[in-house]
Order: structure tokens, then sequence, then C-alpha cells
């Protein structure tokens, strides 16, 4: 903790959607000790925590120094949708745990520059010493039914389609529907099974979906030809499949 003396402490992860509109519908933070702390979301301010969009939402640590994740799933409709931007998850110390629960830090590299950490007397500052530990998880808001379908036009089994076109260049589309509301992740591996890049991982509705890989990597760089796999993970199901790119 950057202090045991109470100064509105707070530490500050920055998060940017990779798409819009989206939710916010969890939050989750790693402590090493017990501790309440309040949850709060914010937009950003020229890089900063700004306006406060949500919370606090008041979360507890029980477990007296052991390792555990809090996560705090966010009620109904709140927060309210973000449209553009970046946000920031704020943990907030209360007044009479100042330095408690501790909260985790990766400190292998990269670092990310996201993090910051509050006190009254400094203000923020940027927090150099790792990873701050906060998740956010986000949802599609849009549904995929039109006005004019009905629930029963919603997919009643799992199913992960064949990439169109395949082989492919530069870009191709992966379809797949969920029959209801689950995480979903879409992950591109190599030949050697080396991920090489993360599509989604996101909290989605049942409905029918599509999304285009440009043959790119985690960092933007375009891979070279080969034999690739794409694997999907929704709740307990998860399904696998060969493409081809081809330069």
């Amino acid at each position: 903790m950057v202090s045991f003396s109470y100064e509105e402490n707070k530490f500050a992860l920055r998060f940017t959607p990779t798409f819009y509109p989206a939710r916010i519908v969890r939050l989750q933070t790693l402590v090493n000790n017990n501790g309440e702390f309040d949850f709060t979301i914010h937009k950003d301010s020229i890089g900063l925590p700004g306006e406060k969009i949500a919370g606090p939402y008041r979360v507890s640590a029980t477990g007296v120094g052991v390792a555990s994740a809090i996560t705090k799933t966010l009620p109904g409709e709140d927060p309210p949708l973000l449209k553009e931007g970046d946000y920031w998850v704020v943990v907030n110390y209360l007044p009479e745990l100042p330095g408690n629960p501790g909260i985790g830090v990766d400190v292998n590299a990269p670092i990310s520059d996201r993090g910051y950490f509050y006190l009254s007397s400094t203000g923020w500052q940027y927090f150099a010493s790792g990873n701050l530990m906060i998740t956010s998880f986000i949802a599609d808001t849009v549904s995929t039914i039109s006005s004019g379908e009905s629930e029963n036009k919603l997919p009643l089994t799992f199913q992960m389609n064949q990439n169109y076109p395949n082989p492919f260049n530069p870009s191709t589309i992966i379809s797949y529907q969920i029959p209801q509301s689950e995480f979903v992740t879409l992950e591109i591996f190599n030949a050697l099974g080396e991920k090489v890049n993360s599509l989604i991982n996101q909290f989605q509705n049942a409905g029918t979906y599509s999304i285009q890989w440009d043959g790119d990597n985690f960092s933007g760089s375009q891979v070279s030809s080969g034999i690739y796999f794409y694997r999907i993970k929704a709740g307990n199901l998860n399904s696998v499949k060969k493409m081809i790119l081809l330069r």
C-alpha cells in the first residue's frame, strides 16, 4: 500500500474497450488479506480518472493472510453504456482501513503504464512498480436480434462455423452462435500451439456473432503464411477449427 495513513487512498487502472457500445458487467481484483473497500468506475480525463459514472460498490475480503480474488458483478443497468473513450476502475480504501487489503501486483514485463495511485497530499501518481491486478469485464449490449423477431429465434445450440474464406488473404470472418449468455473467448494459435492473438474476451448475450481476423498478432504485426487454429470457449463448451493463411 502507498500509505498506511488515510489520505483518500486509491489505486486506479485504465481500460480501453475493444468495441462500443459496451457495458461493464464485472470487476475483480486480487487481495492478500482482509478488509473492505469500494470499487468505482470513472470516465477518462486526459489520462487520469475523471467523472465518476458508477459506484461505489462495497466489497469485502475475508481471508486473513490469504491471497484471494474479490469479484463484484454489477447490478442491473448500472453503469450506463460506454459509447466511446477509455474508462478507469478505481479501488477506494476506507478511512478505518487505509492499508488493507493489499492489492495484487504483477511485476513481470511488460508494464502497461495504465496504473496510478492517489493520495490527497500528492494527487494522482504513476504506479511504476508493476501491473495492478485489477480486471474489468465488458459485455456486448447490442442485441443480435432485429425488433421484428421473437426470442424464439435465439440459437438453441452452441455452434462455431468454419471461417470464410478459407484459405484467406488478407482477412477472414469467423462466426458462431451461443444459446445463452456466456463469457466467451476466441483465440488464434499457430501450428506450434503458440497463441498469436485474442479476438474476444468478454460476456456476450445469446445470439449469433461474427468477427474478422486480419491476420495480425497481439502487437498488430502481420503473421506469416501457414496453418492456424482458432479456438472458442463459451461456458463449459469449447471448439477448435483449422484455417490457412496464404500471403
